[in-house]
């Protein structure tokens, strides 16, 4: 369905699509070790619940991921000279989590934004606010 919503804003082909939370972190994980895959990825939207691995679970690991990252690169900045540090990448900025659930109850809001969630989104989604959110993130970098 989330598919479908992506589609119809023009989206899709910026977007990777994954069946379960393991999968969106392996996915992470490869971008960020491959160097030459140094695209950003500015908002990753994700379900609350999700096969494998929950929506919380998996944003927890990426944010692990990253901050494991970002600590290596600037470890090796420290160790390399000026010249040679040209050729490490600058640290990784961390994206914008957006979360679909049908879970929308008093103080989810606060569970979802302390376990590093941006936004959440009432299933089912709404185009208007999803890409609203979307344009919000985007400017935001």
């Amino acid at each position: 369905m989330l598919k479908i919503v992506f589609e119809n804003l023009g989206l899709v082909e910026n977007c990777k699509f994954f069946k379960n939370g393991k999968k969106v972190v392996d996915y992470y994980a490869q971008t960020i070790i491959n160097e030459k895959m140094h695209k950003r990825l500015l908002v990753i939207v994700i379900d609350f619940e999700m096969p494998i691995m929950s929506g919380i679970e998996a944003i927890k690991e990426i944010r692990n991921l990253h901050k494991i990252t970002n600590e290596n690169i600037r470890s090796r900045h420290e160790l390399l000279s000026s010249e040679a540090s040209k050729h490490v990448p600058d640290e990784l900025c961390l994206p914008k989590f957006l979360m679909f659930s049908s879970h929308l109850r008093p103080r989810f809001s606060d569970f979802t934004k302390d376990h590093g969630v941006d936004h959440v989104i009432q299933k089912p989604p709404n185009q208007e606010e999803i890409f609203t959110l979307l344009l919000g993130f985007v400017n935001e970098h």
